[in-house]
């Protein structure tokens, strides 16, 4: 069934009013609330129809996965924007606010167990970490769905072995990180009230830290974690496992979190020379490009934000088969569609173009790959009819979805995971 879009100015008091009126017409057989569970909640009958199901249908109806999910979005859509491409919109950042769940698993693991204040809260890739004001100076509390890493008060630098960097902000214009002498790392931190945060930035490989004009040759020692909130691992002993384990041990990219917990998923050669391994953990897809020549390249995405939004799956986009152009460098314009489902009953997503044959994947465990996409045969005009369409077992339509759609910012509230 169709979506529809949020309110101008949505409230979740209104959404929960919404719900518990949906509810009440199910249970008295309102023929408009069966219609829109039918279209939004199947499995579900008038008999056995709670609250939590009644939220599920209106978020799904907003275009939304879960009803934490539109939650999330109103929270968001109640803070002030920061500018696109900015550091705080790329690490989708607040200020002086964080998840009371949040801060007091922090504190938790803290010694001063005076009332600690957020001053910076960001995310990426799983990671949730924020920097606060303590009476015995700035604490900084790294996250990960199991994990929590937290630094010592006042600490002048922190940073992790998942690539987290925080600290005391030197004066300067506009601050960045790198390695020494590798261009290529560069990122630019969030910082406030005079300290910096920087999640999943890079991770220290031993050269030291060029940290805005200042070179810091010896860093204080990394700073250990510790499971807080223990899972069992998943199984990785496939050979698509084991792939997906060489390639997050030894990819030189900003590291992975948790990574027992990858669940490997579909598998790909895309071309004579190189493969696609996927692997998930909650809304993360974690696709690790494999070439003869290129060796590994592992590249982490968060789809809670997905550059192809959908109710029973969500996709982004990842070149491959990249070549040498005269004058140019490397380029390429050939794509692979890379995404997780929602939604169980989703059997194959198909991608349609003008002109040219479907593209059909199934599903292997929530994740999917669509090869042969060449961007260079479809002129631009043509890429605002291009459709993913998720099909039943038996072919029925799902759900479909532009390919050339972008949402807005979303910002969980927390770094959750399942």
């Amino acid at each position: 069934m169709s979506t529809i879009p949020l309110p101008e100015r949505p409230s979740i008091e209104h959404l929960r009013k919404q719900a518990k009126a949906l509810r009440r017409d199910v249970l008295a057989g309102a023929a408009d609330a069966l219609a829109l569970v039918a279209g939004h909640h199947p499995s579900r009958t008038r008999d056995t129809f709670t609250l939590d199901d009644a939220q599920l249908v209106i978020a799904r109806r907003y275009g939304f996965a879960s009803w934490p999910r539109l939650r999330r979005e109103v929270e968001l859509l109640a803070q002030p924007r920061p500018t696109v491409g900015s550091p705080e919109d790329m690490y989708r950042a607040h200020l002086h606010w964080a998840s009371d769940v949040d801060i007091e698993r922090c504190a938790r693991a803290g010694v001063d167990t005076a009332p600690w204040q957020p001053l910076i809260t960001v995310h990426r890739n799983g990671i949730l970490a924020i920097a606060f004001a303590t009476p015995a100076g700035p604490v900084f509390c790294e996250l990960t769905p199991t994990t929590i890493t937290i630094s010592p008060p006042g600490a002048p630098l922190f940073h992790t072995a998942l690539g987290t960097w925080a600290g005391i902000a030197p004066d300067v214009p506009l601050l960045s990180l790198a390695r020494p002498g590798r261009e290529d790392t560069r990122r630019h931190p969030v910082v406030a009230d005079g300290i910096f945060l920087l999640p999943n930035g890079f991770a220290d490989t031993g050269d030291g830290l060029q940290l805005g004009r200042q070179a810091i040759a010896a860093l204080p020692p990394q700073a250990i974690g510790t499971i807080d909130q223990p899972r069992p691992p998943v199984d990785q002993t496939s050979p698509a496992g084991q792939r997906l384990v060489r390639c997050i041990a030894a990819a030189d990219a900003p590291p992975a979190v948790d990574p027992d917990q990858w669940l490997p998923g579909a598998y790909a050669r895309l071309t004579d020379t190189e493969q696609c391994q996927l692997g998930r953990y909650g809304n993360l897809l974690a696709y690790c490009m494999i070439g003869d020549t290129r060796g590994q390249e592992l590249h982490v995405t968060d789809l809670d934000f997905p550059s192809i939004p959908g109710t029973t799956f969500a996709a982004t986009r990842a070149h491959y088969g990249f070549l040498r152009r005269p004058g140019q460098g490397m380029g390429s314009d050939t794509i692979a569609v890379l995404g997780i489902v929602h939604d169980d009953r989703v059997a194959a997503v198909t991608l349609t173009r003008p002109g040219m044959p479907d593209v059909e994947a199934v599903p292997t465990d929530g994740t999917f790959i669509l090869t042969g996409p060449a961007l260079h045969s479809v002129r631009d005009e043509h890429l605002p009819t291009m459709r993913l369409t998720a099909l039943d077992a038996a072919g029925a339509v799902l759900e479909t979805v532009p390919y050339a759609r972008h949402t807005g910012r979303r910002t969980p509230s927390a770094a959750r995971i399942g």
